[in-house]
This record gives structure tokens, C-alpha cells and sequence, in this order.
């Protein structure tokens, strides 16, 4: 140890009486050993010894560092040689280093503090349905970090659809759900989930495209007048938000187009004004927004003049020959 005598002069006063300071010119002293004791997810106990036996009442600085979000540090001033620390962040690495009298390096440990429920869902969390597919690809970022409380280990992703609820586990941030029913809305929620569970969910809507029109569609009727023809046939199997239906009608011998619509919404049309007896071609092809279907061919042939009347005969007669039979 060194001594020296100062003096101090106030504003127009007197020199002082000699004051006498110590200068420290050994090693820095430090406390030992320093402990901690997680008592919460908020809260801590730290205890620490005096430096030497012959250190009276010093005061010790203690300083918290957490580094996961940059929280400024937290300083304490402490005569005893413990304390406990309160409003901590849950789940949340901290360090401490307790310095003493003369102490330039202080004693430092690190501490974990006990885990929480996340106290925020994933941030911009997206559902977007992938075209030409059943699947709805959903992506989101990490929860705010201060608000984890804990590390996050998984994320569950949950959807459902009439009241039918399937949930899914990720360890990245984004999923793609996959066989999905087509033209169908979807109510999708992802949560972050630690040791104690899964935090507040963020929710979002997304439905599915259509499908593309696979199967073939099926004759329902074909009627053959004269100089028409009357035909209709059932939709292609499958879920289609819009469908529509190109119909070409071409005469067998001459190959001549007699009809032509390219979107047809109906099930059935009527192809007026075209030669007698002759025998057609009819094509039907479905499609929508995620492309064509397979072809419906009909083959038919209108009736001739004496055919029509032989016929007409038929109905004319059948109500004689229903009553005398």
C-alpha cells in the first residue's frame, strides 16, 4: 500500500485539512467462488465470499449480461455477499461477473434461467397453394427472440377442413402438405413449441386448386333427328370450381366441320342443320384452368325422310295397338 496527502480548496475557501488516500499497488483481489441458483424462470440467487479474512464491508458490483437479444446490462451495488436477482427473461442465458474492492476482473459465471410457454406465435407466417398439385406449401419466420422463452425445438403446423383437424411437426420454417382434396379451403395455424409446450398460434385461409379433368366424361343420350341432333353426357369425376367443354361435329364421309363451339358450360347441345342420313362424328373435350381431359367421341346418324315417317307411323299407331292388344 502507498499513502498520499491531499488537500482541497473549496470556491473561496480555505485549504483543507490534509486528507489521507490509499493507493492500492497489489494484485486486485477478488471474491471467491461465486454461485448462482436458479430459483424461477424470472429469477435468481448469487452468493459470493469476501475476498480475504481481513476485508471489512466492501461494496461489490454485480453486472448481468444477456447476449441473445442485446439487452443493455443490468447493474447492482451490493454490501452483503448475496442477492437475488428478479425480472429476468424465462429461458434466457445470462452472464454475471461479481467485482470487488480493487477487482478489474471479477469473477464471472453464466446461467440459464427456467423455460416459459413462447409468448408469441411465428412471425408473417404464409399458405400458398402450389398450381397443377393438391399441395399448399406454408412458410413463416422465427418467433421474436425475446419472446421464445426458451429454446425452440419444433414448430406444429395444424389445418383443417370440416371439422376434420391433422397436425404436423417441423423443425424448419416451412412445410408442404401434400395429398390434399382438390378445390377445397383450408384453415391452416402454426405454433412454436419449447420443453413446456406450444405457444399462441397464428392462423391462416388457403384453398387448393382444382382438379384437372382426368376421366373421361360418359354418354347420357343421343338423339337423331332429320337435320339435328340432340346429344348430352355427364361431367368428368372430380372436384372443378369451373368446367367448360369444346365440342366439334364433323361429317364421317366428307370430313367437313357442320359444328364447332369451343366453350361449351352445358352438358348437352343441339347441332341444328345437317344433311339427312348422313353419318357425324361428335367430340367432346373438357377442360378448366389446369388444363384439357381425355376426348369423348360419338359416333351417330341422322335419319333419312322415309325413316321419319315410318316412325311418325309407329307413334301414330301405337295408341290403337295398346288398346286392342
Amino acid at each position: 500500500k502507498q499513502w498520499y496527502q491531499r488537500r482541497v480548496r473549496g470556491d473561496g475557501s480555505k485549504m483543507s485539512e490534509p486528507v489521507k488516500v490509499e493507493v492500492l499497488t497489489g494484485p486486485p483481489t477478488s471474491c471467491l467462488p461465486l454461485n448462482s441458483t436458479v430459483l424461477s424462470s424470472t429469477s435468481v440467487r448469487l452468493d459470493w465470499k469476501k475476498p480475504d479474512a481481513g476485508t471489512t464491508a466492501l461494496i461489490y458490483e454485480i453486472v448481468l449480461i444477456n447476449r441473445l437479444w442485446k439487452e443493455p446490462p443490468l447493474k447492482y451495488n451490493e454490501f452483503k455477499t448475496s442477492m437475488t436477482v428478479e425480472n429476468l427473461s424465462p429461458g434466457t442465458l445470462y452472464h454475471v461477473t461479481v467485482y470487488s474492492k480493487g477487482d478489474v476482473v471479477g469473477q464471472r459465471i453464466s446461467f440459464t434461467t427456467l423455460e416459459e410457454l413462447p409468448s408469441a406465435s411465428p412471425l408473417d407466417f404464409t399458405c400458398v397453394s402450389q398450381r397443377n398439385t393438391t399441395a399448399i406449401l406454408c412458410k413463416w419466420n422465427p418467433i421474436e427472440t425475446s419472446k421464445c422463452n426458451g429454446k425452440i425445438n419444433h414448430y406444429k403446423l395444424r389445418y383443417t377442413h370440416d371439422f376434420r383437424e391433422t397436425s404436423v411437426y417441423e423443425y424448419t420454417n416451412f412445410h408442404t402438405l401434400i395429398n390434399l382434396q382438390s378445390y377445397t379451403t383450408y384453415t391452416l395455424a402454426v405454433q412454436g413449441c419449447n420443453t413446456m409446450g406450444c405457444g399462441p398460434e397464428t392462423t391462416e385461409t388457403a384453398t387448393t386448386f382444382e382438379d384437372r379433368p382426368s376421366h373421361l366424361p360418359r354418354t347420357r343420350y343421343v338423339i337423331a333427328g332429320v337435320n339435328n341432333i340432340r346429344y348430352g353426357w355427364n361431367a368428368p369425376y372430380g372436384q372443378f370450381q369451373h368446367m367448360w367443354y369444346r365440342v366439334i361435329c364433323t361429317e364421317d364421309k366428307s370430313g367437313a366441320r357442320v359444328f364447332w363451339k369451343p366453350n361449351i358450360s352445358d352438358i348437352d347441345i343441339v347441332i341444328a342443320n345437317v344433311p339427312s342420313d348422313t353419318m357425324f362424328t361428335i367430340k367432346v373435350t373438357p377442360f378448366n384452368t389446369q388444363g384439357s381431359g381425355p376426348h369423348l367421341i360419338q359416333r351417330t346418324r341422322t335419319l333419312s325422310s322415309a325413316a321419319r315417317h315410318r316412325l311418325l307411323s309407329v307413334f301414330l299407331l301405337l295408341p290403337f295397338l295398346l288398346t286392342f292388344s
